[in-house]
């Protein structure tokens, strides 16, 4: 159970760390902010502009951000929503600002540009150029020493005031770089800034924590009117008593901090979302205590501050949704989640799929009658989500009795302390039989790791139907009060497998001690309660299906095996690194005579295999043959059909440059068709994607039925149906 005290803890913890958003973000260039670090000739203008107001000369005392990306850079694409959400807070506030995002160093011609930016999930509304005349990277990048991308620097009267990762921009600091005293104020880095701003808070933290509150409040004043604090480091501030009231349970108290803090950033999107989301989604606060007219009122600001964004707007809509239908306003709900779905991207890809067909009677019949149907699925994507049936006892597979092993009874007995979600605790483990156990997280919580990015034990629905009366259990690692039981709920989480709540301040030695796991996410094989595996889903090896529930299996024989594959599998991956070395000398012939020598050990683990084939697609990519980079690809998706790690890693590959992608518009198909069979919490998205591939193909009655399995599969959609059906139910 988590109580308040710990959740506080937990809250300060978390608080001290950077957004979600951005923990995964790992720049290398160092951020500085500086009056006089060096003058921009306008020389190094760009040369062609692709959209918005060209720029020919500094305007006094107007900031010009420039942001540099290419097509074949996925951390550069990673930040455009980022800049497009900065860039909207600059129009809204009307700020002397400009954001030029500048293509260098790319292949693509600029009308491929063009198409290849308005494709995008969120196309950037921001200024575009593209260096086409190289004068941008003589006379700014190779002064400044610019080597990698992405990387963004500010310009004021000439002069450079802030350079970095154009992840690390924030609107708070682009609204200071507007002020006279902007070099005065941030001299420092941010990370720099927040870092000595976070030791105030902790302090702050540390005299509520000991009911100093006098003292505290008095510091936290001196915080908030800092100029030099960073904003986030405020709202953590503010947020402190909000959790010493849940502490005390005060929660009245507590409401009122929350109001505090929403009126103290009325302008922050981030902060308006926050309480919100502690309104509506802490489970320590009893339902009748909570104040959801607030929450409304926050996200009802939230709305106003994202601008013309519709997958934020979409979302918000979905959450002032749950605000309604938590007050009983079920008309009100209605109209809300209707707004949700409307600016949902599988509602927009609907709309412009069925006006490009409105010039075609019979295309455009196809989609209606689809419309019509609404629950259809298409007979060719419906076999991929038939999980096969595991086959019933037999003389060859008789059912098991239980195990009377002492590494099963441990097992159970660490079963039986923990909190089941779904289903029920084993009583017992089968004898000479198995159980898959999945560390899952809930999604919202998630690393950017292919393992999290499914539902619960998905891919155990395929792999264990090969183990007759193999048991199958989830261990949901816990975060955050109550996430996984609210993961659960989603359609995308569906899982007829029990879950158990793991909490996060779990006794690792226990995990170390049953499962050999010591850090998450990882899957572990048990045979009699004996680990016989534990790693990564994507190299689960094939003969834990063959050999793990013979009567004949010897533990003995089959750790020294595991040993010899670990082993083999650490001095291959020794050598591929080796190997490495030799492409970046350009020695490919004695590339492919390496991995040709180690072949036999790469085939037996997927991860081996994509790092080989990144070596070996080196040489055919550095020489535009895009038709060989395609076929590298298209043998390990052959393979490995359902695997989701090996289809996302092939999809990057094939989106890498827009030359590549257009040569292999059949093998992005199949990528995106492997990741949908594997069982990805995202179909929706897939499906989406899929329709795009397969318009872009030409084809158009396969585009159509994916854009309805888009449809069909997204919660927004199945959400407005809900709130429909519950309005015609209960007419008021």
């Amino acid at each position: 159970m988590f109580t308040p005290r710990i959740f506080l803890a937990c809250a300060l913890l978390f608080s001290a760390g950077t957004p979600l958003v951005l923990a995964e973000e790992k720049p290398r260039q160092k951020t500085v902010a500086s009056a006089a670090i060096t003058e921009l000739p306008e020389a190094g203008i760009p040369a062609e502009w692709l959209q918005g107001a060209p720029v020919s000369r500094w305007e006094k005392d107007k900031v010009y951000i420039f942001e540099f990306w290419a097509t074949w850079c996925g951390p550069c694409l990673a930040a455009i929503p980022h800049i497009e959400a900065i860039h909207q807070d600059v129009l809204r506030k009307k700020l002397p600002v400009q954001i030029i995002g500048v293509n260098i160093r790319d292949r693509a011609d600029p009308k491929t540009l063009k198409n290849f930016l308005a494709k995008r999930n969120t196309p950037p509304t921001y200024t575009i150029a593209v260096d086409t005349k190289k004068n941008t990277e003589t006379e700014w990048l190779k002064p400044l020493k610019v080597v990698g991308i992405p990387f963004a620097f500010a310009v004021k009267n000439g002069n450079v005031l802030w350079k970095g990762h154009p992840m690390r921009l924030s609107s708070e600091i682009v609204n200071a770089m507007t002020r006279p005293d902007f070099s005065a104020d941030f001299a420092k880095s941010p990370r720099e800034r927040a870092s000595e701003a976070q030791k105030r808070v902790q302090e702050i933290a540390t005299l509520f924590s000991e009911e100093k509150i006098e003292t505290a409040e008095t510091e936290l004043q001196k915080l908030l009117g800092d100029l030099s604090i960073p904003e986030r480091q405020k709202i953590d501030a503010l947020e402190i008593p909000v959790y010493q009231a849940l502490r005390n349970e005060d929660f009245r108290k507590l409401n009122a901090c929350l109001r505090r803090l929403a009126d103290a950033f009325p302008e922050s999107f981030q902060c308006q979302l926050r309480v919100a989301n502690f309104i509506q989604n802490t489970d320590d606060v009893p339902t009748e205590e909570k104040d959801l007219a607030l929450a409304l009122e926050c996200l009802e600001r939230a709305l106003a501050l994202c601008g013309d964004m519709p997958e934020q707007r979409s979302f918000l809509f979905t959450r002032i949704a749950d605000v309604y239908e938590a007050r009983g306003d079920d008309s009100d709900a209605l109209s809300a989640r209707k707004n949700a779905w409307e600016l949902s991207a599988e509602y927009a890809r609907l709309r412009k799929l069925r006006e490009k067909l409105s010039q075609n009677p019979q295309q455009l019949c196809l989609f209606d009658k689809l419309d019509a149907e609404a629950q259809r699925v298409p007979e060719g994507f419906s076999a991929m989500f038939k999980p096969e049936k595991t086959s019933a006892p037999s003389a060859e597979n008789p059912p098991r009795v239980a195990s009377t092993t002492p590494d099963a009874g441990n097992v159970i007995k660490f079963f039986n302390s923990l909190k089941w979600l779904r289903g029920q605790c084993p009583e017992t483990l089968p004898q000479n039989g198995i159980l898959f156990v999945d560390f899952w997280g809930p999604l919202s919580e998630a690393s950017q790791n292919s393992f999290f990015r499914r539902g619960p034990a998905r891919w155990f629905d395929e792999k264990s139907a090969r183990v007759p009366g193999a048991q199958i259990v989830v261990l949901a690692v816990e975060k955050t009060p109550g996430r996984a039981q609210k993961e659960l709920t989603f359609p995308r989480n569906e899982t007829p497998h029990a879950v158990a709540v793991l909490p996060a301040d779990a006794d690792r030695q226990t995990l170390e001690k049953l499962f050999n796991v010591s850090a998450v996410p990882a899957v572990a094989v048990l045979r009699d309660g004996k680990v016989i595996w534990v790693g990564s889903e994507q190299d689960l090896p094939e003969w834990i299906f063959e050999e793990a529930t013979r009567t004949d299996y010897d533990h003995q024989s089959a750790s020294a095996r595991r040993a010899k594959e670990h082993k083999n599998f650490i001095r291959t991956s020794g050598e591929i690194s080796k190997i490495r070395n030799l492409v970046r000398q350009s020695k490919f012939n004695e590339v492919r005579e390496r991995i040709a020598e180690l072949q036999e050990e790469i085939e037996k683990h997927p991860t081996l295999e994509i790092a080989a084939s990144d070596l070996l697609i080196s040489e055919p990519f550095s020489k535009g043959k895009f038709d060989a980079v395609g076929k590298i690809c298209e043998r390990l998706l052959k393979k490995y059909p359902n695997n989701i790690y090996v289809a996302e890693y092939q999809m990057k590959t094939l989106c890498s440059s827009p030359d590549l992608r257009a040569q292999n518009l059949p093998l992005l198909i199949l990528a995106c068709r492997n990741i949908l069979a594997a069982g990805t919490p995202y179909q929706a998205a897939y499906f989406g994607m899929l329709s795009d591939l397969y318009e872009e193909a030409g084809d158009t009655e396969n585009a159509i039925y994916a854009a309805f399995s888009a449809r069909n599969h997204s919660g927004k959609y199945q959400s407005f149906k809900t709130a429909k059906s519950r309005v015609s139910a209960n007419p008021k």
